[in-house]
C-alpha cells in the first residue's frame, strides 16, 4: 500500500495529476466526502467543488494563512489548467509531437507553481508569503491570468473556425445533391 508516487508527482504534467498521487488516500477522502458532494443541480462537479475541497484540506491542515493561500493558490492553478487542456488538447490530435511538447511543458509549470506555492505552506503566514512572493513579482499568477487569456482566446477561435468548416462542409453537400 502506498500514499505517493513519487514519480508522477515529479512528472505531473497537471495540478490533478499532482494531487491524485501526492497524499493519495487523503486525496480519496477527499474526493469521494467533500468534492463530489458539492455537485450542482445536473449533478455534475463544479468550480465550487474545487474550491471547496481544496479549502478543506486547508483546514485539515490546520489555521495558519498560510496553508489556505497555499490550497487556494493550488485550486486556482487546477482550474486554469483545465481551462488550458479544453483549449488545446482537441488542437494535439494526431501530433504526437507537439502533445509530448504540450506535456512537458505543462510538467514544468505544474512543478513550477507547486514550488512557488509551497512558500507559503512553508512560512504560514500571510504577510511572510507575500513578502516573498513580491520578490518573485508574483509571476504565477501573471502567467495564470496569461493562460487563462490564451485558452478562451484560442477556445473562440478554434470553435468558430470549427463551425465555419462544418457550414461548408454541410453546403458542399447540399451543392452535390
Amino acid at each position: 500500500m502506498t500514499n505517493l508516487r513519487q514519480l508522477k508527482v515529479e512528472l505531473a504534467e497537471s495540478p490533478r495529476d499532482l494531487s491524485e498521487n501526492w497524499n493519495i488516500k487523503c486525496s480519496a477522502w477527499l474526493r469521494y466526502y467533500v468534492y463530489f458532494r458539492v455537485l450542482d443541480k445536473n449533478q455534475k462537479t463544479t468550480t465550487l467543488s474545487l474550491f471547496t475541497t481544496y479549502f478543506v484540506s486547508a483546514l485539515w491542515h490546520g489555521f495558519y494563512s498560510g496553508y489556505f493561500f497555499f490550497f487556494i493558490s493550488l485550486a486556482t492553478y487546477t482550474v486554469v489548467g483545465r481551462e488550458i487542456r479544453r483549449a488545446f488538447q482537441p488542437l494535439l490530435k494526431d501530433k504526437p509531437v507537439l502533445k509530448f511538447i504540450y506535456d512537458r511543458l505543462g510538467n514544468i509549470f505544474t512543478v513550477s507553481f507547486l514550488n512557488f506555492s509551497a512558500i507559503s505552506f512553508m512560512v504560514l503566514t500571510f504577510t511572510d508569503s507575500v513578502d516573498i512572493m513580491k520578490d518573485f513579482y508574483f509571476y504565477p499568477y501573471f502567467l495564470c491570468i496569461l493562460g487563462y487569456v490564451l485558452a478562451q482566446y484560442v477556445k473562440k477561435t478554434f470553435s468558430s473556425q470549427s463551425s465555419k468548416s462544418h457550414a461548408q462542409s454541410g453546403q458542399e453537400k447540399q451543392k452535390d445533391s
